[in-house]
């Protein structure tokens, strides 16, 4: 019967409760149920002597009401009942897609921009963690980003960072890179149209444990732009974002096996500096993150570590920019020509004198050069160069 097997069940030393009334001859049998199994209750009559005395005649349909085993069970200082609850969904979750994360960057001409940090902006809605604690995992498309560029070179970035409760526990600065280099050889001056140019930023992941039961997670973004090298009629404009969202994958933690008292533990926030980025956060720090205690000085940390990686980015672009000047460099001092390749006639023959002028023609091989004239000479040049 149901009442016997609960009591068979949970009668550990003196009585077990279920819902439904126990009778003492079921006190009495799970008394021997224990005893056959080697139990600890040594003496049957303990169990009967232990109830009231009401119900110690022995009578076999006398029946202990709930109340009784309530108050039974609250004077020994035993567990009644055990409430099994379940954790609930949704495991899988996601976002629905963005818009653009923000309006148009205003219009830039002839000049460059620094480093300019855009607002934190929510990767969709929020949503919420299942019922219980679990591991998590995040993906993040950052979408689409549309770039108006001509003569400069644009350098694009975004950051990401995951907010449980309303709390950062981990960004990550400078994760992807976009460059756009839309400079121009200025010999001959052609200037072409502003070019237009769509770019799917790509992707972000992460993780955390111990999410708590019903957190609010939220996923955000932010871009950063920079513009260097411009040149004369050069033009930036940007907006980004559209079609962004992300995904979450929630996980169950271990069963429990052992009730433990809690144990108070101070917050920690943590700093992971890596080559041009840095990610931090609070609590779970990542394998050889630097570890604070005090919230100020972590806050400090976090301004410094975001400096050394903006410096450590500039360093690094003026390194590209070098080894391109030093390509194009190399190129030219390839081509004795290089001087006078992508001039006009009549830009040859303004800028260079006849004498000047003769030796290019000698050097190019033309026939009877010293009896030649301009502008017949400079036309002769040309030609020269582009046949």
């Amino acid at each position: 019967m149901k009442t016997r097997i609960i009591s068979i069940l949970f009668l550990l030393p003196f009585i077990g409760y279920s819902q439904c009334e126990i009778s003492c001859e079921d006190l009495a049998n799970s008394c021997g149920f224990l005893q056959s199994i080697g139990g600890s209750v040594n003496d049957c009559s303990d169990v009967i002597n232990c109830l009231p005395a009401d119900l110690q005649d022995g009578d076999d349909d006398t029946q202990l009401s709930e109340s009784q085993v309530d108050d039974f069970v609250a004077n020994n200082g035993y567990l009644t009942d055990i409430d099994i609850e379940r954790c609930t969904g949704d495991f899988e979750n996601g976002t629905g897609r963005t818009s653009w994360w923000a309006g148009w960057t205003a219009i830039i001409q002839n000049a460059n921009v620094a480093i300019t940090e855009g607002d934190w902006v929510n990767i969709s809605v929020a949503r919420t963690s299942p019922s219980c604690i679990t591991d998590m995992t995040i993906n993040v498309d950052f979408g689409n980003h549309y770039l108006l560029s001509r003569r400069n070179l644009a350098y694009l970035w975004i950051d990401y960072r995951l907010l449980i409760n309303g709390t950062a526990v981990w960004t990550k600065t400078y994760h992807k890179y976009r460059y756009k280099d839309t400079r121009n050889d200025l010999i001959p001056d052609i200037i072409r149209n502003v070019q237009a140019n769509i770019i799917p930023f790509g992707s972000g992941h992460g993780y955390r444990l111990n999410v708590p039961a019903n957190a609010t997670i939220q996923v955000q973004a932010r871009q950063r732009y920079q513009v260097v090298g411009f040149q004369t009629s050069s033009y930036f404009r940007y907006i980004g974002g559209i079609r962004g969202e992300a995904n979450l994958s929630f996980n169950l933690r271990d069963e429990i096996t052992d009730v433990v008292a809690n144990q108070i533990q101070e917050t920690q926030y943590w700093i992971l500096e890596e080559n041009q980025g840095v990610t931090y956060g609070v609590d779970e720090p990542i394998d050889g993150a630097t570890i604070f205690t005090d919230e100020k000085e972590y806050q400090s940390a976090v301004k410094s570590a975001e400096e050394k990686a903006g410096r450590e980015i500039d360093d690094f672009q003026a390194e590209i920019e070098k080894m391109i000047a030093d390509a194009d460099k190399d190129i030219k001092s390839d081509d004795e020509f290089a001087e006078i390749r992508n001039l006009t006639a009549e830009q040859i023959r303004k800028d260079y004198t006849v004498k000047e002028n003769k030796v290019w023609a000698k050097l190019l091989g033309l026939k009877n050069y010293s009896r030649l004239t301009e502008p017949i000479l400079s036309q002769l040049i040309f030609e020269a160069l582009n046949n």
